[in-house]
């Protein structure tokens, strides 16, 4: 496990004690073979969202709307978690910030969050490194500020289904970036309020640049082939 600072200050931890720990450790509907189902729930969903009661080194219990999502990363399955308060156990108004608390900046992916408005109200470093622009300079933006006009109407398909309640996974190219054209996976999850209604969506997101030439440069080579046999 991984955790960021805010999440170290949820569960009253340290790094060093969060790593010893299992995510069955502190989130009991993953115990007694509750892991494997949550895993194989992602796997076909995409994301899962839902209310946990989760626990750290203390002895209580911290209300919490959890958001999961898996990706692959290098070969590998990453699950990420985003998690609001959901009640009113001791200090989890001051233990993470009003929006996200599980979030990781030293990983190779890009997360955001944006609200139904479609402004920035949070984003990672990988975001950063992809735009070439600070944190501070991001958040409060519309999409189409930062995306561009072609960029944004290539995604707003994908954004008007997340904001139906729809987990959407898909390739685009992103134009209007630091490094030029690149290919990035994303997948939209939406956030829920207490009250069930839909106040913005998640972004996870993987540059597959390379991943994305590689195949094209196969497929190219594969229709040439057959294209000689005719």
């Amino acid at each position: 496990m991984y955790a960021n600072r805010a999440a170290l200050k949820l569960f009253e931890c340290s790094e060093a004690e969060l790593l010893t720990l299992n995510f069955s450790d502190i989130d009991a509907a993953c115990k007694n073979g509750g892991w494997p189902i949550f895993v194989d729930a992602l796997r076909t969903a995409g994301a899962v969202e839902r209310n946990v009661a989760m626990r750290g080194t203390s002895a209580h219990s911290i209300l919490l709307g959890l958001n999961s999502s898996i990706i692959q990363v290098g070969g590998e399955e990453l699950i990420v978690c985003f998690a609001r308060t959901n009640g009113d156990g001791p200090g989890t108004a001051k233990a993470i910030n009003s929006q996200l608390a599980l979030i990781t900046d030293s990983l190779a992916i890009v997360i955001a969050h944006v609200d139904r408005d479609l402004h920035y109200t949070f984003v990672n470093k990988g975001y950063e490194r992809l735009f070439g622009r600070d944190r501070s300079d991001l958040v409060g933006l519309k999409l189409e500020d930062v995306l561009g006009a072609n960029d944004m109407a290539n995604v707003e398909p994908y954004i008007q289904r997340v904001l139906l309640g729809e987990t959407v996974t898909f390739e685009r190219a992103l134009y209007k970036t630091s490094l030029g054209k690149r290919i990035v996976r994303k997948t939209f999850s939406r956030d829920t309020a207490e009250n069930g209604q839909i106040v913005g969506y998640f972004i996870l997101g993987q540059d597959v640049t390379e991943e994305a030439d590689i195949r094209d440069a196969r497929e190219l080579s594969e229709a040439r082939a057959e294209k000689a046999k005719g």
